[in-house]
């Protein structure tokens, strides 16, 4: 059995994909009329294939998934049609809600757990808070334990010096991220944190201009460290789904 970390898949949701700037399924509006004012469901420049960013979110994570991994799911799974997509995904699922979690407790039996706002477990022996959003500080942060995240779609700073990720789809290739790979993550924070000493960041510091000015720019350099762990992982290269844009 291996371990994966997801969240913020938004199935199903065409705003998000706008939010998000998902390149790969954004297209030129062959219908878009400039002579009338700009609406975003019904006269905009661009549109988003839903279908087919359902479709490639679903494959990769099944391409990496296997129906006994286990797989924690941080929020923010789909827009609607829910059982649909929960039943054509691998894997054990444990889901953490996000604020566009909105599903019947019939649906919800279907995960193999279900917790509000976070929960703490033990991964491969390590302490390990996830949670939909980003916190700063958490269970036994000052000893060592991780805090797994999404919420944010990459635009929230990863401290070089902080136990903390972001395990959102659009920092890692629109695909679950390996835990092999999280463990990576965490190694380069270890030798940050030897190198300056032993000092490292217990979530004690300004939520001033915590968003960064270009919040594309933040998700890209978040993206583009996470895609070289993959790689030097071993894991296939798709270009699709690494965008440089």
């Amino acid at each position: 059995m291996e371990d994966f970390v997801t969240g913020c898949t938004h199935f199903g949701h065409r705003a998000i994909a706008f939010h998000a700037n998902r390149v790969p399924w954004i297209y030129k509006n062959s219908n878009y009329d400039p002579s009338k004012p700009f609406n975003f469901k019904n006269n905009n420049p661009k549109v988003v294939d839903v279908a087919e960013h359902d479709e490639a979110l679903r494959d990769n994570w099944n391409s990496m998934v296997g129906r006994k991994d286990r797989i924690f799911i941080l929020g923010d799974f789909a827009w609607k049609d829910h059982l649909k997509y929960i039943l054509s995904l691998n894997g054990q699922k444990i889901f953490v809600t996000g604020n566009h979690d909105k599903m019947a407790q019939k649906v919800l039996s279907h995960f193999k757990e279900v917790h509000e706002i976070g929960c703490r477990k033990r991964v491969q022996k390590q302490d390990v808070t996830f949670s939909h959003y980003a916190m700063r500080s958490w269970a036994s942060s000052c000893h060592g334990a991780w805090m797994i995240y999404s919420h944010s779609h990459g635009r929230m700073p990863e401290f070089e010096n902080m136990f903390s990720c972001d395990a959102g789809v659009d920092v890692w290739g629109y695909a679950p991220a390996p835990w092999t790979a999280i463990v990576e993550k965490m190694k380069i924070v270890q030798n940050n944190i030897d190198r300056a000493g032993g000092k490292f960041v217990d979530g004690e510091f300004s939520a001033k201009g915590i968003y960064a000015k270009d919040p594309e720019q933040r998700k890209l350099e978040t993206r583009a460290k996470n895609e070289k762990i993959m790689m030097s992982l071993g894991f296939p290269y798709n270009e699709k789904m690494w965008p440089t844009t």
